[in-house]
C-alpha cells in the first residue's frame, strides 16, 4: 500500500495504490505522469525550440520510488508514503537502512551501497520487466547513484535522507 499526499493548500492527489509488486509500480508511474503531479517547465534548446523539463527528474523519483518498495521492511504495516511540496518531494518507507549510516545525511556525503533487506525481491525485481521490457532494477546499488546523477544534471542537491529514531 503506498500513499500519496500533495501539500495542503494546493490540488489535492490523495492515492492510495495496491496490488501487485509489478502493477503497483505500473500505477504509481502512470499516476506521476499523468495527473501533472511535478511541474513542467519550458527549456531553450541550444539548437532553437523549447523541450519540456520536469522540476525534478523522472527517473530519480522513480528509483526512489522502486528503491522505497525493494527496500522496506514488509514485517512492519506502515505504507510508504509520499508527499509533494513546493520545494521538495519526500518519499519515506518502514524500516531502517541495513547498514551504518547517519541520521541525516545526503547522496553528496555518502554513497550507499546496497545491503539488501529483501533479496529474494531485489532478484525477483530484476527478472521482472516493465511495460516497455527493462527490468525494474539492474544492478546493486544503482538506484542511489542514478538518483544522485539525475539530480546533478539539472543542478539540484543530491537526495537527502533522514533516518528516524
Amino acid at each position: 500500500n503506498i500513499q500519496d499526499k500533495l501539500n495542503p493548500g494546493t490540488a489535492n492527489f490523495d492515492k492510495d495504490f495496491d496490488g501487485a509488486i509489478p502493477n503497483l509500480i505500473r500505477k504509481i508511474r502512470h499516476f506521476l505522469k499523468d495527473y501533472a503531479y511535478l511541474k513542467v517547465y519550458k527549456k531553450r534548446k541550444e539548437d532553437g525550440g523549447f523541450i519540456d523539463e520536469l522540476e525534478y527528474p523522472f527517473i530519480a523519483i522513480d528509483e526512489a520510488i522502486i528503491n522505497a518498495i525493494a527496500h522496506r521492511e514488509y514485517a512492519v504495516s506502515n505504507p510508504i508514503i509520499c508527499k509533494a511540496y513546493t520545494d521538495a518531494i519526500e518519499i519515506s518507507n518502514p524500516g531502517k537502512i541495513t547498514q551504518n549510516v547517519p541520521s541525516d545525511f545526503t547522496l553528496e556525503s555518502i554513497e550507499l551501497n546496497s545491503e539488501p533487506r529483501n533479496p529474494k525481491l531485489i532478484e525477483w525485481l530484476r527478472i521482472m520487466r516493465d511495460e516497455s521490457g527493462s527490468a525494474f532494477v539492474r544492478s546493486l546499488s544503482e538506484g542511489t547513484k542514478t538518483m544522485k546523477v539525475e539530480m546533478e544534471k539539472l543542478s539540484l542537491p543530491a537526495p537527502t535522507y533522514k533516518i528516524d529514531a
